[in-house]
């Protein structure tokens, strides 16, 4: 059963400590307030009634039992709404909503992604033969390639679609967009800012790129090669809607990806037991198994383990539209509801040893992938629907990059997660590659 949480009000009860706090560094401070507090924490955030949860069965019902009452009418969203539009990442529920998702969610069918499986090796070789010609005595961004290269599966796996000069200015606006939404809803004093204002115009134009290849894509329908069929032909649909859409996938359908896999290779690189098993395992794989998410071995240990200790996405923010009642809580008309990852993996769950990264003791078995207390990909009706083409492509870049090079990394004492739309390492891994024999 949920614990019955304490009515509390956390810091001050104007809430502008708490505002500040939370503006500063919403990962720092959420932690802070559950591990004083508790699993349920109620608290006034300037100008806002909050309650952040992470009592399983509370989440639950929140985004899924309920989940027509908690709607994405928040702070949050807004932000990211200027960048994406109506996609279906910020599109409120409804009719409108579930049009949406069922002209989307067939192109990410796990049947359908499964057979995407060669595709994503050749492009993972494809990378890995271009870094085999990079001169050893130069360093590479690592994230950089990671970034690209995710986009380079998603772009083809979607849009059949592999102009790398455009791939590379697409992935480069993308993270214009991120650092620009991040800003907007953190920031009070945004336009105070000579660097923000400078940031919002290069927004605008990464905005316009991003439109414009939007649209070329969509030209593409009258190829035989024509793509998105269920988007592009769906009755009613205009045409600013599929471009939103384009541009909602091209940013939730690689970023989150590639942040987890430099989280992912941060912790390894960090860790040289957790180093060494991978490389050990990676070198066992072969063929289709390099995609298999399903399986249980190391490497799946180490990548359900990693989206438990770092999940891109760290929070989720809910709107309550009506006054609500459920496991002893009484959630009031206009309260933000808040749940996060991050804490909830970290702070409350049934995990072994969870305040480290330990993949054999907080994976022992597959089962505890399917455990109700690990939600990195969200829970109910607004489930990522990627998640099956993100586990595959994450498996198969970890498992062939480990087996193919050596890494040698830079700086790593000095490198963190930080949050911003998705949580992301403070800086990029910059690595000496050198290839195996």
């Amino acid at each position: 059963m949920p614990t019955i949480p304490t009515e509390i009000t956390y810091g001050d009860k104007l809430g502008i400590r708490n505002l500040l706090e939370f503006q500063k560094n919403p990962l720092t401070f959420l932690y802070k307030i559950h591990q004083e507090h508790g699993p349920t924490v109620s608290l006034r955030c300037g100008p806002y009634r909050m309650r952040s949860l992470t009592e399983t069965a509370h989440i639950e019902h929140v985004l899924k039992s309920n989940a027509k009452n908690y709607i994405k009418r928040t702070p949050g969203y807004s932000g990211i709404r200027d960048y994406l539009g109506r996609g279906i990442l910020t599109h409120e529920g409804g009719p409108a909503w579930r049009a949406q998702s069922k002209n989307i969610r067939p192109l990410f069918h796990p049947a359908h992604i499964r057979d995407l499986s060669p595709m994503m090796l050749k492009w993972v070789d494809r990378y890995c033969a271009e870094l085999k010609d990079h001169p050893e005595k130069d360093n590479i961004n690592l994230s950089k390639i990671f970034r690209r290269l995710t986009l380079s599966i998603l772009c083809e796996a979607m849009f059949h679609y592999d102009n790398q000069a455009d791939i590379a200015k697409v992935s480069d606006d993308i993270g214009i967009g991120i650092q620009y939404a991040f800003a907007k809803i953190y920031d009070p004093l945004f336009w105070f800012s000579a660097r923000n204002r400078q940031l919002a115009r290069n927004f605008r134009a990464a905005k316009k790129r991003l439109r414009e290849f939007a649209n070329k894509i969509i030209e593409q329908k009258s190829s035989e090669d024509a793509t998105l069929p269920n988007l592009l032909s769906a009755k009613g649909t205009d045409r600013q809607l599929i471009v939103d859409e384009i541009i909602t996938m091209l940013q939730a359908g690689h970023e989150t990806s590639a942040t987890a896999l430099n989280a992912m290779f941060f912790r390894a690189f960090k860790d040289k037991h957790v180093l060494g098993e991978l490389e050990k395992n990676s070198e066992k794989l072969q063929g289709e198994e390099l995609t298999d998410s399903d399986c249980f071995d190391y490497v799946n240990q180490f990548i359900w383990e990693s989206l438990r200790y770092d999940p891109s996405t760290w929070a989720f923010d809910r709107y309550t539209v009506q006054n609500d009642t459920f496991s002893g809580l009484k959630v009031k008309k206009g309260e933000l509801i808040v749940i996060s990852p991050y804490v909830k993996h970290r702070l409350f769950g049934h995990w072994e040893d969870p305040n480290n990264f330990n993949p054999e003791a907080n994976f022992p078995n597959a089962e505890r992938k399917r455990s109700k207390d690990l939600m990195p990909f969200s829970l109910g009706p607004r489930i990522c629907p990627g998640s099956t083409m993100a586990l595959m492509e994450i498996r198969a870049i970890t498992a062939i990059f480990l087996r193919t090079f050596s890494f040698e990394c830079q700086d790593l004492e000095n490198i963190g997660p930080v949050p911003s739309i998705v949580l992301k390492l403070s800086s990029d891994l910059i690595c000496r590659v050198t290839p195996k024999e």
